[in-house]
């Protein structure tokens, strides 16, 4: 019966690989038509800073679902999940965050927040790297 699980189980993952190279892919694509639009926009080659934050939050979307395959992949590969890949998601996604957050419109407790967060995730990883364990 375990055998028929853990084959479910590779079954989803190879499923949530092929659907995450597509979703990849086109946001790559994405990317690329958004670039070049806003390049050749008037004024042509001038981004406003509006734009380029907002470009910046797509490349890291697309950093991220690169670090969603490769945490697939290494789950495939040794059958385990690396913790480490998933506190490294987690702090592309939390910087896209505070990269793209507008301190304008942003309340105190959301700036807060956001910096503990940080903090929580930084302790995190440098206490997985410094334990010198196997990540798994």
């Amino acid at each position: 019966m375990l055998e028929y699980v853990n084959r479910f189980e590779r079954a989803v993952y190879a499923i949530l690989l092929a659907l995450l190279l597509v979703v990849i892919a086109f946001s790559l694509v994405s990317l690329v038509f958004v670039t070049v639009d806003r390049l050749l926009s008037p004024p042509i080659y001038l981004l406003e800073s509006h734009e380029i934050l907002d470009l910046f939050g797509m490349f890291l979307l697309v950093l991220i679902g690169i670090e969603f395959l490769e945490s697939i992949k290494a789950y495939l590969k040794d059958n385990v999940i690396h913790f480490e890949l998933i506190i490294v998601i987690a702090i592309t996604a939390i910087a896209r965050k505070v990269i793209l957050v507008e301190l304008d419109t942003a309340g105190d407790l959301q700036v807060i927040g956001l910096g503990i967060v940080v903090l929580s995730l930084s302790a995190g990883y440098y206490l997985l790297k410094r334990s010198g364990i196997a990540l798994h």
